[in-house]
């Protein structure tokens, strides 16, 4: 503050702006999941009826919306969490993992009693597993003022279909209306999809205000009633052509599509140690790819199918996150 004094008059000039409300925008805000992963490594998926003996077992953070947020910052990216843990053992690991990844989490509420979410997985030699979640955190998650106040501060806004679309759709809509950017990935299969409390008109709702639209072959073949994925691809390229659609097929690579522009990204063969999280690292590579890079299709799709690819040479979710310049120089070898 400076005081500009006269013979007649005294002018107060305050210039300096208010440090305590000034922050950096942030790259990339999720709602949704953080949580513990329990794995247990196995001589093989069991079939109905059948069992399997346990090689080995053990914990490693994971969830869906803080995988995607992990694999951003370490490409460097500033991003924030929104959601719930209890005040458990399992609440106060994932936020002591939150803190280890950089990934901001005030805006992660930490309720009493709650039972904080988890996942028990099942991974067979070749890497390949099944998946079981339970816990109360994302199911019950509502947003507050300060939470769609903290979203309005990021260049793009991440949710899946696990999480409520009512806390979901203001978020979009209100950056869409700024010009800012949002991504959203199926998840899953309609019928759990619902089990957990989706509406499929609330999703339909949903998609005209989502930038890029993320989603395996076997997920949007149940949204859109087609045995095959490629028919279901091209049958949501004609109901919803607005958002840029990125379908994973696992070792089949992926189909990415934006207008009339279309391409494949083959998949890279890795000796896979473990492909949870790969389809969260394939869809962090696209955010950075298209958004936070602006490159077009086929560059952010590569870079994507790399870093998942590496992602997979470690155990866990997270286990084989790489930076920007390890992806690169893996793409320089293929």
């Amino acid at each position: 503050m400076v005081i500009l004094s006269g013979s007649h008059c005294s002018i107060k000039v305050d210039f300096l702006p208010k440090l305590t409300r000034f922050r950096r925008m942030l790259d990339v805000v999720a709602i949704g999941h953080a949580l513990l992963d329990r794995i247990y490594r196995l001589a093989a998926l069991p079939r109905p009826g059948s069992g399997s003996r346990i090689l080995a077992a053990y914990e490693t953070p994971g969830g869906l919306e803080a995988n995607v947020l992990a694999a951003l910052a370490r490409l460097g990216a500033r991003v924030g969490l929104i959601g719930r843990v209890g005040d458990d053992a399992d609440g106060q690991r994932v936020l002591a993992d939150l803190d280890a990844w950089g990934i901001e989490r005030q805006r992660v509420a930490v309720v009493p009693g709650l039972r904080s979410d988890y996942c028990i997985i099942w991974v067979d030699p070749r890497g390949e597993r099944m998946i079981c979640c339970g816990g109360e955190g994302v199911l019950g998650l509502r947003l507050t003022p300060e939470d769609e106040a903290y979203a309005a501060q990021a260049r793009i806004v991440f949710a899946s279909a696990y999480v409520p679309l009512g806390a979901v759709a203001p978020l979009f809509a209100r950056a869409r209306a700024e010009g800012r950017r949002t991504a959203f990935d199926l998840a899953d299969v309609l019928p759990d999809l619902e089990a957990r409390g989706l509406r499929r008109e609330a999703l339909v709702a949903l998609i005209p205000t989502v930038d890029l639209f993320l989603c395996n072959g076997l997920s949007l073949s149940t949204l859109m009633a087609e045995a095959e994925p490629l028919a279901a691809f091209a049958a949501f390229r004609r109901a919803y052509p607005g958002p840029i659609l990125a379908m994973s097929l696992g070792t089949a690579g992926a189909w990415l599509a934006r207008g009339d522009e279309v391409e494949h990204i083959p998949a890279f063969s890795v000796e896979a140690v473990d492909t949870t999280g790969a389809g969260d690292a394939f869809h962090a590579g696209l955010i950075h790819g298209l958004f936070l890079r602006d490159w077009g299709l086929a560059r952010a799709g590569r870079f994507a199918a790399a870093l998942a690819a590496l992602n997979c040479l470690g155990l866990g979710a997270r286990g084989g996150l790489a930076g920007e310049e390890e992806v690169e120089r893996f793409l320089l070898n293929r």
